[in-house]
């Protein structure tokens, strides 16, 4: 294997974890246990992988359709840098950055700094759970006491 294609196996492992917590296990292994079922002995198909879990999915459809293609279509992987500042004594707060590493990210002429992928944040405070969704933003402020 190349780099190249480890790349390929690590932003599918990103992307399938990320995508089993957003639409919650029981709606992502019944959508995966049909496609398996109804496709067995076929080729692959991202597009099949695509309706099954929005037909599963019970939240914002056209949400997880966007973050499904760009994350399937969308060259590269996400890399998200984190960085704990504290605002005052109470208040503290998660900034989170995003860069996508891609195969030109090694070149700076051919570096792209700007494409982004939308991906949901989950983080658990305290015992209070959140989901936040960032459309391809290259910042995001979590604040917590």
């Amino acid at each position: 294997f190349t780099t190249h294609h480890l790349i390929h196996y690590d932003k599918a492992a990103q992307f399938l974890r990320m995508i089993r917590k957003f639409v919650g296990e029981s709606h992502f292994d019944r959508a995966i246990n049909k496609y398996l079922r109804d496709n067995a002995y076929g080729n692959g198909d991202a597009e099949k992988v695509i309706h099954y879990l929005l037909d599963e999915y019970d939240g914002d459809r056209y949400q997880l359709d966007d973050i499904l293609r760009e994350w399937l279509y969308q060259p590269g992987v996400a890399i998200l840098f984190a960085e704990r500042k504290e605002i005052d004594e109470k208040t503290h707060q998660i900034m989170i950055r995003q860069k996508r590493m891609h195969s030109t990210y090694f070149d700076p002429t051919l570096r792209d700094d700007k494409t982004r992928f939308s991906i949901p944040l989950f983080c658990t405070i305290d015992g209070d759970s959140k989901t936040r969704f960032r459309k391809r933003s290259g910042k995001s402020n979590l604040s917590y006491c």
